[in-house]
């Protein structure tokens, strides 16, 4: 589970979406007649005394929205099969204007935790969180933005082929066939998990998707100048 960002198509047409800073924002979609079930978790985090996790929040439209800050120790990541902390409940959401929200985690001083926002709405609409921050009571010392990406590292088919601060890279040269690219995010707080994604690139003249070029396609592609089939 990641941390993602959106801007949203809303945008400019609907201020009640605009972000408190900058031009994007987290957005949890609530399900219709049913409880959301929804989470973002932060990479590790290693809290000192008088840390705090603070973040700005709001529900799009007047709708019972509700969330929570969760912690996860001992190296705990996953909330399907872990157990965490309920730290902090927030029921209902500011609606119409954006709100500072805070959480005390001073009795985590000296672990290394991981931060959960555990979005709960039953049958709502959607809320937008930002500006997530991990660190100082009074904004000193040790601080920790987990929000912000510093680069991203890809591999392509296991092999490492560079990182990138852009959300995007260019493969120059790939053959055709069935391959993978794992993408890792790196913060400032530590390292995401890759994240593997497989595709396949056709061979580009295989007409009959036999693997190969050859006399067989160019007879299919004369009878499709022609006319003579599909």
């Amino acid at each position: 589970m990641f941390f993602c960002q959106e801007t949203t198509a809303m945008m400019p047409t609907d201020p009640a979406v605009m972000a408190p800073s900058g031009d994007k924002t987290v957005i949890f979609f609530s399900p219709q007649m049913n409880g959301a079930n929804k989470w973002l978790i932060s990479p590790e985090i290693t809290i000192c005394d008088n840390f705090v996790c603070r973040f700005a929040a709001k529900a799009y439209a007047e709708y019972p929205e509700s969330m929570s800050v969760c912690v996860f120790t001992d190296g705990a990541q996953n909330p399907l099969t872990d157990s965490w902390d309920d730290v902090g409940y927030i029921n209902p959401v500011s609606y119409g204007a954006w709100t500072l929200y805070e959480t005390d985690l001073n009795k985590y001083a000296g672990q290394k935790v991981r931060i959960g926002i555990h979005y709960t709405s039953f049958d709502a609409f959607f809320s937008q969180i930002d500006n997530f921050y991990v660190g100082n009571l009074d904004d000193e010392g040790t601080t920790v933005d987990v929000g912000y990406v510093k680069q991203y590292n890809i591999k392509f088919n296991n092999a490492v082929v560079g990182s990138t601060t852009e959300p995007f890279i260019v493969l120059n040269d790939v053959k055709a066939g069935q391959h993978t690219v794992a993408i890792q995010a790196q913060y400032e707080s530590g390292m995401s998990e890759y994240t593997t994604h497989r595709f396949k690139i056709d061979l580009v003249g295989d007409v009959n998707g036999d693997g190969t070029v050859d006399a067989t396609d160019l007879n299919i592609l004369y009878n499709i100048i022609l006319g003579k089939v599909n």
